[in-house]
Order: structure tokens, then sequence, then C-alpha cells
């Protein structure tokens, strides 16, 4: 029998922008949202305003901890036994806006506490495909709440560490399952793979290979994009000065993700996206390491 594939922290980004919105009646196209630290360079880096979910902690949330082992029944493998339930983890994003207008800001500020408060349990409408089977196979939900407990003094410290002024913002916790007897038996996949050694050291023939990047691809709306075909050409130059050409091609999951490897004397990468021969975007770039853009990319379909 094969593993179910586990619960995903990464799904929890889509799942976010998702609820706020299909539930908050936000403009999907006007606003851009944001999962990385709201440090002073990635402000000025917006170019629309921004709703910012920024990930700073993550512990165990210990009163909602199960000690008695779960009775579980699979009918169509004919199995069953006893297996420990999930631990609870809860998640807390600092939760910003960012906008030209200060009058902007408080208004998607104050729509986005009240799309959040709204929803103590994540809706499966706004969940990936892969999100949902796995809590449906942990029998378990995603729930949420705005913090109080002296939320005001932590977040405070946040924008100072950041190095930022102070803003209106909130203390958002996310409990998640986390599933300690499956999380561990299959393989992670890094979206950025370095491998670093002594380069006298290394194999001619293996040294060639020096990173492996991914990233997932999504339409309009938010969902995954699966069976498109995506190409990377590496434009490379060899030791002896000659160009060679590499092209590979790969197959996006239903999780719209896809994976490649690249060169250490690349000089040129085109990334190009495709459904039935018919290209749907294509991307170049100068150098030997892929742009932040390539990790994930909004299509511009339904």
């Amino acid at each position: 029998m094969s593993q179910p594939e586990n619960f995903e922290i990464n799904g929890l980004p889509d799942a976010l922008s998702s609820l706020v919105t299909e539930f908050g009646a936000v403009d999907s196209q006007a606003i851009a949202f944001s999962f990385a630290a709201p440090t002073k360079e990635c402000i000025a880096s917006l170019t629309q305003p921004t709703i910012n979910f920024f990930l700073f902690d993550i512990r165990e949330n210990t009163e909602k901890r199960e000690v008695n082992p779960q009775v579980f029944r699979r009918v169509a493998e004919k199995e069953g036994g006893r297996k420990m339930p999930p631990r609870r983890m809860d998640l807390s994003y600092l939760v910003s806006v960012f906008a030209s207008d200060a009058r902007d800001e408080l208004a998607l500020l104050w729509r986005v506490t009240a799309v959040l408060m709204r929803h103590p349990v994540l809706p499966e409408e706004v969940m990936p495909e892969e999100l949902k089977e796995n809590l449906r196979r942990m029998d378990a939900q995603i729930t949420a709440r705005l913090h109080e407990k002296e939320s005001g003094r932590d977040l405070l410290e946040w924008w100072t560490a950041l190095g930022v002024t102070p803003r209106a913002s909130l203390h958002y916790v996310v409990t998640v399952p986390l599933d300690l007897e499956s999380e561990l038996k299959s393989k992670l996949v890094l979206s950025w793979q370095l491998r670093v050694g002594e380069i006298e050291a290394r194999d001619p023939k293996q040294s060639e290979v020096v990173e492996q990047f991914g990233g997932r691809i999504y339409n309009q709306r938010r969902q995954p994009q699966q069976n498109l075909t995506v190409s990377l050409q590496t434009d490379a130059q060899e030791k002896n000065r000659q160009r060679r050409v590499v092209v590979e091609e790969r197959q996006t999951g239903k999780d719209g993700r896809y994976d490649f490897r690249l060169y250490e004397n690349a000089m040129k990468l085109t990334l190009t996206i495709s459904r039935e021969g018919n290209v749907l975007k294509r991307f170049e770039h100068s150098g030997a390491t892929p742009p932040d853009e390539w990790r994930e990319v909004i299509l511009d379909v339904n």
C-alpha cells in the first residue's frame, strides 16, 4: 500500500489568500498577497496594495494534545489498528496591510479582520485538494483565531526587530495537525537544494549539477495547474568555452509543481510553460540562478 501524502504546511498560503478573496469580497486582481518577512526592502518593492501574512513562530498547542491512541479502519485495504492522534501546532502570523493610501490600508485591514474572525475553522472550499485529503485522512480540522494575550507588546517587538515603523497589525494563530507517524515516511523535496564542497574533491562528471530548484503554477483563482508541460533550456559554457544547450521537460502534478536541476556553468535560462503544444508563458534569465518569481507562476487563465 502506498503511503498517503503528508500534510503540507506550504498549502496554507493558498488557503489563507483564498479565504480573504472569496469570503471577504476582495478583488484578487487589485490586491496582492505576500508571505515574506515585511522588511523595508520587501515593502519598498511592492507595486500594489498587499496583504502580508508573515509566519514568525511555530509551537505545539499543548492544551489540545491527546494521549490516548485512536482506533482506525481502512475498509478498502482490509486493515486496521491503533495509532497516536496527530499533534496540534500553533502557527503565529503577523498580518499587516501595505498601500499607498493610509485609508485604503485601514479599510483593507478592517475587512481582513472581519473575515478572519468570522471563520474560526478554515472552510474546505479555500483549501488545495491535497490539503483537504490529508485533513480527511487525519479526521482533523484547521482552526484559527486572533491572539489577544499580550498581543500588542509582542507585535511591537516584531516590528522593531524587522527595523520597520510599527503599524496596525494582527496576531493570527492557525492551529494545524501534525501526524508524527507519517510525516517522516516520504522524501522531502526542497524548492532550492545547494550542494557545497571542495571543488578539487568533486568528480568532474558530477560537478556540473549544483542545485535543484522547483516551483508551482496556478491560475488567477490560485488553483494549481496540472498536466502542464514545463521546459527549461540551459545555455551553458564548457571549460573549453564551447557552448552547450540542455533542454529538459517536466509535467506538473496535481499540486501544480515542477522541479529541475541546474548546472554551475549555466549562462542563460529559459523557462517555457505550455499546454498541448500552446505556449502559455515564457521567461528568460541571464545567469545560473533562477529568479524568485519562478517559484510561483500565475497564468492569465481562469
